[in-house]
């Protein structure tokens, strides 16, 4: 088996759904992700116009949101599953106007009746929400990245990082580029669901951001099908900010427990 330690599977450094694949990170962009449920409507450089509509019952996928303001066109009664598994559910009557924070979230409309939300997500803010935004995006990138790591989504996942990024997995190759990492990732994930395995990391660690680069590092677990931790160990995932957005560069993790013997 693999997991983020020894060559047990990994947990890549962490990863909006949206992110939580995480705000900013294009992977994570609910306009990219989930083009059914949210249409741009309007664009320029200080901010973006979402149309979002829902069909009863419908839901989305673990996405990512800048600051903005909700316009609700309909009553609503929706939940949120946050990147660590918990939710979150709602009700909105129709003409609300809402402010909303950067953020991760995974929607699904409860209701039996469709609704219509206009977003308007904000490209430029002032220095000091800027710094509680990014930091917002790094702490979103661990537990998004084991909810999609859990959920099979190899493709999504390799998407959290550049493509000259390096994942340094433990007892394997360092694997570099989109491409190696995606076959990684698969590979490891397979490992993981056979063994019946489940990575946990409810929670960012230590985060710092500096300039264009930051970091976070953390704990995770892993636990076998009845819920036992088999596995524990930390993590430490450097991310970079191109073009507004942040992405991991490198990514590297190990386990507490010894290295497993060397077949004889």
């Amino acid at each position: 088996m693999g997991t983020r330690g020894r060559t047990l599977l990994t947990c890549g450094g962490a990863a909006a759904l949206f992110l939580a694949l995480a705000p900013g990170s294009r992977a994570q962009d609910a306009a990219v992700v989930d083009a059914k449920h949210y249409k741009v409507v309007f664009e320029n450089d200080q901010v973006r116009a979402l149309r979002i509509t829902y069909g009863p019952g419908e839901r989305s996928v673990m996405h990512s949101h800048p600051a903005g303001v909700a316009v609700f066109l309909n009553d609503l009664h929706g939940r949120f599953t946050m990147p660590g598994g918990e939710t979150r559910d709602f009700e909105v009557q129709a003409g609300t106007v809402q402010w909303s924070e950067a953020g991760v979230h995974q929607p699904e409309n409860l209701g039996d009746s469709p609704f219509e939300v206009i977003q308007i997500e904000f490209k430029t803010r002032p220095a000091a929400h800027d710094a509680v935004a990014d930091e917002s995006v790094i702490r979103a990138s661990a537990p998004a990245w084991a909810a999609a790591y859990n959920a099979g989504e190899a493709d999504a996942m390799a998407e959290m990082y550049w493509k000259d990024a390096v994942l340094l997995p433990p007892g394997a190759p360092a694997a570099t580029g989109t491409a190696a990492i995606r076959a990684f990732l698969a590979g490891d994930i397979a490992a993981t669901k056979a063994a019946g395995l489940t990575m946990n990391i409810p929670e960012a660690g230590v985060v710092d951001v500096s300039g264009d680069l930051a970091y976070e590092t953390g704990t995770y677990s892993v636990t076998d099908a009845s819920g036992t931790i088999v596995d524990t160990g930390k993590y430490i995932g450097v991310f970079q900010k191109r073009g507004g957005e942040w992405r991991y560069v490198h990514d590297t993790w190990n386990s507490d427990g010894p290295p497993a013997p060397t077949p004889e």
